[in-house]
């Protein structure tokens, strides 16, 4: 696989189950998810009918997510106002918080929601795959930051046997 696509499909798999809208560019068979949709069923060796519940069950909460998130966008940004206008009461700026959170602890519940329906639809090799690359994904800034402390030594790659002790 060359090194390029491999963050590719990263990027895909982890905005995938993320439950993010408009991925990357349009595709008239998937909508707004079409290189993503490409990248994933590439990956995963999606079949068309999981390519379109895939794309489906993305639609379906992508909306949802998105409107709790203008939602939340807007009470934070009342919520600033309020603590910059220096007239404000401990209950006004916890009430505001609270809502901000909840909406929060929404958008999560839904995304595990949609990373779980989107598990479902997908067979075991392709669910080991898509948890492999999840896991990496989590673990790559760990071991960028473990490098750059000099924790974690850099990878060192496997010696090449010299050209004429081929067998």
């Amino acid at each position: 696989m060359k090194k390029r696509t491999l963050p590719i499909m990263i990027l895909g798999i982890i905005l995938m189950f993320a439950g993010k809208g408009n991925l990357l560019a349009q595709d008239p068979d998937h909508g707004d998810y079409g290189r993503a949709v490409e990248v994933i069923s590439k990956f995963l060796n999606l079949t068309e009918d999981q390519q379109a519940d895939f794309v489906t069950i993305l639609q379906e909460n992508h909306a949802v997510i998105k409107s709790l998130e203008e939602e939340r966008k807007v009470l934070a940004r009342e919520l600033d106002e309020l603590l910059d206008s220096g007239s404000y009461n401990l209950e006004e700026v916890g009430a505001y918080t609270e809502e901000v959170h909840a909406i929060g602890h929404m958008i999560r519940d839904i995304r595990a929601g949609t990373r779980e329906a989107l598990m479902e639809i997908l067979d075991e090799e392709q669910q080991r795959r898509s948890q492999a690359v999840l896991k990496a994904a989590v673990l790559q800034p760990v071991v960028k930051a473990y490098k750059l402390l000099e924790i974690l030594p850099a990878v060192v790659p496997f010696p090449t046997p010299p050209e004429g002790d081929v067998e």
